[in-house]
């Protein structure tokens, strides 16, 4: 009786695992799914040749200055 109760609690706690380990890889994918969506309105509104809406533009224009700082420093 002992050892299955053991064996019981290795696996509850390997399936607990396995449940934060899944919540947090979703949560990340929903993080990355948002910072695109995000890039992908920046870039269109850029395409558009400045169309800002009213407070979007100094957080865009931070965002590309940033990604290009750090691609630049990635670089060289």
């Amino acid at each position: 009786m002992q050892v299955n109760n053991g064996v019981w609690k290795v696996n509850l706690a390997f399936s607990v695992r396995k449940a934060i380990v899944c919540t947090m890889k979703a949560v990340k994918r929903k993080a990355n799914f948002e910072e695109s969506k995000q890039r992908r309105e920046i870039l269109q509104s850029l395409k558009k040749g400045g169309d800002w809406e009213v407070g979007r533009k100094p957080q865009a224009v931070s965002l590309v200055i940033n990604r290009t700082k750090s691609f630049s420093n990635a670089v060289s």
